[in-house]
């Protein structure tokens, strides 16, 4: 069963995470967010934070969330700031992380304008590994527009796989990861291959 909730048109929505039976969902420049009954979808609060607001998921105890910048903060179950990371590859900081999913202990977020989403680990924040997509570019976005980009990622649980989609893609895709190549001491380069779409 679908449901959705309309929000005022002054709001531009953005990440949305359920933990312990409450939706949380961001907004990307008001600085607030919107708390949701898992099971109704009636609001029952709005919160506050600094910042903009890019995705959100969880580890089941707190909340993760990204600002479009190489920061990741940690929120608890009040949205509190617990602690945050920079998130790094090779030493260098990874810039306008966006989408983000908890997956096995590992973040996974993708890069705003980049064809490709990085494995983060949650305790220092180093990127771990690297999820090619331009495939799935290719087949949704023939054309290279620079607005129909990656920017959707969940995680299926039942069958292991990741759904993957973007900005005005017609198409979601249902993908595996596959060939692992290492491609420095620091990250792993990971293929998509696509199964469904």
């Amino acid at each position: 069963m679908l449901e959705s909730r309309d929000i005022s048109a002054s709001f531009f929505a953005e990440g949305l995470a359920e933990m312990n039976g409450k939706l949380v969902q961001l907004t990307w420049q008001a600085r607030r967010a919107f708390v949701y009954d898992f099971e109704t979808f009636e609001p029952t609060d709005t919160v506050l934070y600094e910042g903009e607001g890019w995705g959100l998921t969880t580890n089941s105890s707190e909340y993760i969330m990204s600002n479009g910048s190489s920061t990741i903060v940690f929120r608890d179950e009040n949205f509190g700031v617990t602690r945050s990371i920079t998130v790094t590859l090779d030493g260098n900081e990874v810039n306008r992380l966006n989408e983000l999913e908890y997956v096995n202990g590992f973040i996974y977020a993708n890069v705003w304008q980049r064809d490709y989403i990085v494995q983060i680990q949650p305790s220092d924040g180093k990127v771990i590994g690297i999820i090619e997509c331009d495939i799935l570019d290719g087949m949704s976005n023939p054309n290279g527009s620079t607005s129909a980009v990656l920017n959707g990622i969940a995680w299926d649980p039942a069958s292991n796989r990741f759904l993957l989609t973007g900005k005005l893609w017609p198409d979601l895709y249902e993908v595996e990861l596959s060939e692992v190549q290492s491609s420095s001491v620091e990250k792993q380069r990971l293929f998509t291959n696509v199964l469904r779409h």
